[in-house]
């Protein structure tokens, strides 16, 4: 059986906005038990139905919004953690300004001779995502050995050089 809730409703004026009009509402389709709940609610604490109800709403708006949020900030972290394929090359060469191109994480793949330079620690950590059936790897000497080897698969030889 359907309940009506009867409360008040804020609004904020041009004059005042301190000053609360409050007015008459009902919501229809409010259960029982949600009513009943409420009712004990406000006894409990000393409020008024209407009262508890426009804290519930603002909690569950509240709620809502950040969860709106929070999936916006999940959808563009997964957008971002998408990783680029660069593969099937005899002889290929890229400096850290070619990665940083690409945009976003980059797997290289298949490729028998592959020479990175100019290129960061920070820019290689960030955007070299794998180095896959690699024959010959170049990198610069700055670059860690422990940062490349944990990105590595089927890699016949690593080169260091100036």
């Amino acid at each position: 059986m359907n309940q009506y809730i009867f409360m008040s409703e804020e609004k904020e004026t041009k004059n005042d906005r301190e000053n609360e009009e409050k007015t008459t509402i009902s919501v229809k389709g409010v259960s029982k038990d949600i009513y009943n709940r409420m009712s004990k609610i406000a006894r409990e604490t000393g409020q008024t139905i209407g009262e508890v109800t426009n804290d519930a709403y603002k909690v569950f708006i509240g709620t809502f919004e950040g969860a709106i949020g929070i999936s916006r900030e999940f959808i563009k972290g997964a957008k971002s953690s998408h990783v680029q394929v660069v593969s099937n090359f005899k002889k290929l060469e890229m400096t850290g300004k070619d990665i940083n191109d690409l945009g976003g994480r980059v797997s290289f793949r298949n490729i028998e001779s592959l020479r990175l330079r100019d290129i960061s620690q920070e820019d290689f950590d960030s955007k070299v995502d794998s180095i896959l059936q690699v024959k010959k790897l170049v990198l610069p000497k700055e670059i860690k050995k422990s940062s490349v080897v944990v990105r590595c698969n089927f890699v016949d030889s690593i080169d260091f050089e100036d």
